[in-house]
C-alpha cells in the first residue's frame, strides 16, 4: 500500500463555497491524483556520469580546438573554385594531389580497427532446428575425413 501512495502525488485544485444547489454554504474542493514525476537523481547511474566526464575532459582539447578550425577551413574552401586551382597548379600536378587523397583516404580506413561487439551467448537458447547432436556432427567430420585427398592433410612445414 505504501508503494502506491509513492507512484502517485496529490493536489488540491478548487476550493470554494457553493453558491447555489443543494449544498449552497458548503466547502467544496476537488483533488487531482497524478502520477509522480521519477527521481532524476536517483535514476542516473553515476558511473556512467563520471566516463562522460571523463571523456570530455581527455578530448578537450579536439572539442575547444575542431569548430574554430573546422569553420576556418570550410570558410577558405568555399571561396577556392575550379578555375584558381587550375590557375595555380597544372592538370598532373591536380591527378597527384587528388591520387594521394584518395590514397591516403583508403589506408587510413583499411587501417582504422573496425568495432568490436562483445556479445553474451550464454542466454541465448536456438530452437530444435538449429541444434547438431554431437553424433551427427561425428558423422559428418568421418565423412569429410574419408573424401579429402591424403596429400592435402600432409603438414608439410
Amino acid at each position: 500500500m505504501s508503494k502506491e501512495s509513492e507512484d502517485f502525488s496529490t493536489e488540491i485544485v478548487q476550493r470554494g463555497v457553493e453558491n447555489s444547489g443543494p449544498n449552497a454554504g458548503s466547502i467544496s474542493f476537488s483533488v487531482r491524483v497524478r502520477p509522480r514525476l521519477p527521481d532524476f537523481l536517483s535514476s542516473v547511474n553515476l558511473k556512467y556520469v563520471k566516463l562522460g566526464y571523463g571523456y570530455l575532459i581527455s578530448h578537450r582539447l579536439y572539442l575547444f580546438l575542431a569548430p574554430p578550425l573546422l569553420a576556418a577551413f570550410i570558410a577558405r574552401i568555399a571561396k577556392f573554385t575550379w578555375h584558381d586551382l587550375y590557375e595555380n597548379y597544372g592538370l598532373i600536378e591536380i591527378l597527384f594531389i587528388s591520387a594521394l587523397l584518395f590514397l591516403l583516404l583508403y589506408f587510413y580506413i583499411d587501417f582504422t580497427p573496425g568495432s568490436t561487439y562483445l556479445l553474451d551467448f550464454s542466454c541465448f537458447r536456438p530452437s530444435n532446428e538449429y541444434k547438431v547432436k554431437k553424433t551427427h556432427s561425428f558423422s559428418y567430420l568421418v565423412l569429410t575425413l574419408l573424401h579429402t585427398p591424403r596429400e592435402w592433410m600432409s603438414f608439410n612445414f
